[in-house]
């Protein structure tokens, strides 16, 4: 399938949405940010030798309510202490990586979007 402009899946990582960890799996809240800060830790060192991502998915009807929004501050800030993390947008990371894979790396699908 080609299209215009062309489509870049960026993978999320379902483990720590809020939903599966905290709802389905019945997590403690007070171990929200420990889990996030963790996962983002492994990601960050991985990172040293390949690109990784990390996205935060969350739902306003359970982290944004008012006794549970101190878990997400706190999981924030841990992140926002981490050294070598781009904060960044779905987008940039389309763009960066369409200038970043050489024609002969990237695979045959990844090949259309270079063009």
């Amino acid at each position: 399938m080609t299209v215009s402009p062309p489509i870049v899946s960026i993978p999320q990582q379902p483990e720590w949405d809020d939903v599966h960890l905290l709802w389905m799996r019945q997590q403690r809240m007070t171990r929200y940010p420990e889990v996030v800060e963790a996962a983002a830790r492994k990601l960050v060192d991985d990172g040293a030798s390949s690109a990784r991502t990390f996205s935060l998915p969350i739902h306003p009807w359970l982290l944004g309510q008012p006794h549970r929004i101190r878990y997400l501050d706190e999981a924030i800030a841990r992140l926002a202490r981490l050294d070598g993390v781009w904060w960044t947008t779905a987008h940039a990371i389309a763009d960066e990586f369409a200038r970043s894979t050489p024609a002969h790396l990237a695979s045959a699908s990844d090949q259309q979007l270079l063009r």
